[in-house]
């Protein structure tokens, strides 16, 4: 078998760049994924499956995996006197590893000051899957630049500790460190917007974004890709299955502007937060009144407030449940939506059969079998066993073989004349170590004359 060399303009790279629709519905402390219901197992009958509506398997591992115990274990089981160091078996699929010179650990267990004293060569570490990931809601009030404990003269950024109508927080360290690692992100994206920025000049007046009660929807990268694609994403505040409001990113400039409301058309066009595309973060500060009805939706507090755009999102893994708040809570719902970016990298490859190449084919039926003197007679036997046979008691050296004349004649009874003719079924492609990466099946054979050139196309995701 002979190998061909790809050319130079034979092999082409292309990214492909595709935009998915992701979609979260909120209801009652519950978040379902593009419409996705609670499914129960096969298996694991009457229960539900460990990854629930409005989460992602990374591995999809242990979907529907019963946990009972198998009687068997990972790992040494240990002397009587001394306790097991093994991992019981319970069925599920988990990962593992053993202490040993190489000193491969998990992050969390190599950071620990105790690492070399808690375990011995030999001990099994183990961790567990399934691994999943959803979004999530944090509700930073009433200042998201509070600090606790500490320095008093360290306060948020524009805090007057002399003026009667600015709170005076006595603090240093960050009470909600997840917007404190956001303000250097938000500053670095002032020049897109001013909205953007920590200490912003908003309509000839300075708005501190530490003294702004955020409400900050956090989206895992599994979700969007590369990052979430301007000008697609979308925010839906119902009441009662009403329509109260919707923010969209019009401007594709990352402002969150209020484009819908039922009974606040005034604060239309107004800007109600940002969203950071490629970290996957919504950051809403719009405290106006979507509608005049009330409700209680703060976690632990028994008020009812208007409904607003700093309240989007309650119940999305954030603690705000129906037992948390009150009775009217399932009278709001949200849906977040938006299109990711994930790009594939795609490989064309032409591999090209010349006119004179690629006319030997390795199909048995390729080559007549039968023997000499039958091809000579031209008459349609089975092949001398003795001919093939090699054993001491015989000499045998390669004679010259006859191809099989596949061509075909319009007369009857009347053979063709001879044509270098095959089949092409399959197309192998190898490394430059000449190793077998890939087969490119057809899904009918190729005729290939020896007077034609033939290109197959092959396309590979990457």
């Amino acid at each position: 078998m002979s190998l061909k060399k790809f050319g130079p303009k034979d092999i082409l790279t292309n990214t492909m760049k595709t935009h998915p629709s992701c979609e979260f519905f909120i209801f009652d402390s519950g978040v379902y994924y593009n419409s996705i219901p609670s499914t129960s197992g096969t298996i694991n009958r009457g229960a539900d499956v460990p990854i629930t509506a409005g989460y992602v398997s990374l591995y999809e591992l242990n979907v529907d995996r019963l946990s009972s115990s198998t009687g068997r274990f990972i790992g040494p089981l240990g002397k009587p006197e001394e306790p097991s160091v093994a991992v019981v078996d319970n069925g599920l699929i988990y990962p593992y590893i053993t202490k040993d010179g190489t000193t491969l650990t998990w992050r969390s267990v190599a950071t620990a000051s105790n690492y070399a004293t808690d375990f011995e060569f030999g001990d099994v570490m183990s961790s567990s899957y399934p691994m999943s990931a959803s979004i999530t809601r944090e509700y930073m009030a009433p200042l998201a630049g509070k600090l606790i404990t500490g320095d008093p003269t360290l306060l948020p950024a524009g805090a007057d500790p002399v003026s009667d109508s600015t709170p005076v927080e006595v603090f240093n360290r960050p009470k909600y460190p997840h917007y404190w690692a956001l303000k250097t992100t938000l500053d670095y994206y002032g020049y897109i917007s001013e909205h953007y920025k920590v200490t912003a000049s908003v309509n000839n007046s300075i708005v501190y974004k530490d003294q702004q009660t955020i409400n900050l929807l956090s989206i895992p990268s599994i979700f969007y890709g590369s990052k979430i694609k301007p000008g697609t994403v979308s925010l839906k505040w119902y009441y009662t299955g009403s329509l109260a409001g919707e923010l969209k990113d019009t401007r594709q400039n990352g402002e969150l502007i209020q484009v819908w409301s039922s009974d606040s058309a005034a604060y239309n066009d107004k800007v109600g937060g940002v969203v950071l595309y490629d970290e996957g973060f919504v950051l809403l500060t719009g405290s106006w009144a979507l509608n005049d009805e009330t409700l209680p939706i703060v976690k632990g507090d028994g008020t009812a407030y208007a409904p607003s755009w700093k309240f989007f999102g309650a119940g999305a893994n954030d603690g705000v449940s129906q037992a948390t708040t009150g009775q009217n809570f399932y009278n709001a719902s949200f849906v977040l939506s938006f299109k990711g970016t994930t790009e594939v990298q795609t490989t064309t490859m032409f591999a090209n059969a010349r006119r004179g190449e690629v006319n030997f084919s390795n199909n048995p039926t390729y080559l007549n079998y039968v023997s000499e003197s039958a091809a000579i007679d031209e008459t349609p036997q089975q092949a001398d066993p003795n001919y093939w046979i090699i054993t001491s008691s015989y000499l045998f050296e390669e004679k010259e073989r006859t191809i099989t004349n596949f061509g075909s004649s319009s007369a009857q009874h009347y053979s063709a004349s001879f044509k270098r003719q095959v089949y092409i079924s399959k197309i192998g492609v190898y490394d430059d170590n000449k190793n077998l990466i890939g087969i490119a099946s057809l899904s009918s054979p190729v005729l290939k004359e020896e007077a034609q050139d033939l290109t197959f196309k092959i396309k590979l995701d990457i």
